[in-house]
């Protein structure tokens, strides 16, 4: 049996009643551990003493041991005579031993161990450069060579992990499902849209009297519903409530905004108004005050040229007295 990338670290511990409690630091390797620990209960025999496992190279494998009789060893089962056995501890707040997570790495002088924590980064930082890697990828430009054909300059360039093998990339895609887990679509985008079914002429909009409860309203007596449902009905009723005063506030906020929209336009095109008046009333000032320029200034040409006749007649006059 092979295991595949878990992401995260899980203890483990096992109940008087054989079950597997599970702390997890994420809902999703919570269910994933429990998957696989299931599985391989049901493939191992209680007598069974052998047990495949994949490395993949640079994979992360998460080893547990939990209630597999008799226990595995490891180190002989991996012929490892060196293989440090995974670690316990005694957890104050339950009984039995609490087991810790391991991880395993295959590298070049052979397979090396890491805690728990140690694997929870790795894996952190893995992810990290995946999600890079796969956002180039999924926007990459037109014309630009892939991340896995680019050297280490250009990718340097557009500010990419140095290192990421593509088995690797691959491997972490199909362990994480692609694009579900590594980028979790909002709860919009993940439902399904449904078809649609055409109204007949007995539909009754709003809803029935029957159904209004579901929307807000009092629920009828003698409902078909039974006391199992109870939590169900009022859960649904409770956001009927809900969604009318949402809707009642949102229709309120949108009167408010076109009454604030409308006085906006109007003081608007008063002060639009206002500035036409003004400018108006200047510019009649300036046509004013430029036509009594003009005529001031027509005056002194007159003035001017009245000085000038003067004159020549007393040079004339002169010049008769300097004759005689």
């Amino acid at each position: 049996m092979g295991l595949a990338f878990v992401p995260s670290l899980t203890l483990a511990t096992p109940t008087a009643k054989g079950q597997l409690i599970s702390e997890s630091l994420s809902k999703q390797t919570w269910r994933y551990m429990e998957n696989v620990m299931r599985a391989m209960r049901r493939s191992l025999k209680e007598d069974s003493q052998t047990l495949s496992w994949q490395l993949l190279p640079g994979m992360q494998i998460l080893l547990i041991q939990s209630l597999l009789k008799p226990p595995l060893n490891l180190s002989s089962l991996l012929h490892l005579s060196s293989l440090p056995p995974l670690a316990e501890a005694k957890d104050p707040r339950r009984r039995g031993p609490l087991i810790l997570g391991g991880s395993m790495t295959r590298q070049p002088g052979g397979l090396s161990m890491r805690s728990g924590l140690a694997c929870l980064n790795k894996w952190d930082s893995l992810l990290s450069e995946v999600k890079k890697v796969k956002s180039y990828e999924t926007r990459r430009p037109s014309g630009k060579p892939g991340y896995f054909q680019m050297n280490q300059t250009e990718k340097r360039e557009v500010a990419l992990p140095a290192n990421v093998d593509q088995q690797v990339y691959n491997l972490v895609l199909d362990a994480t499902a692609g694009k579900a887990s590594m980028t979790p679509p909002t709860v919009l985008e993940s439902s399904s849209e449904g078809e649609r079914g055409e109204k007949r002429e007995d539909d009754e909009d709003p809803a029935p009297k029957d159904e209004a409860w579901m929307f807000g309203a009092a629920r009828p007596e003698g409902s078909p519903f039974g006391e199992e449902n109870e939590r169900g009905l009022k859960r649904k009723g409770k956001w009927g409530e809900q969604r009318k005063e949402l809707a009642n506030t949102l229709k309120s906020n949108g009167e408010a905004l076109e009454v604030q929209m409308q006085a906006s336009e109007e003081g608007r095109q008063k002060r639009h108004e206002a500035t036409l008046e003004i400018s108006k009333e200047q510019w009649q000032m300036d046509m004013a005050l430029r036509k009594e320029q003009l005529e001031i200034d027509k005056k002194k040409i007159e003035l001017d040229t009245k000085q000038v006749d003067a004159l020549s007649l007393i040079a004339q006059a002169f010049a008769k007295i300097a004759e005689k």
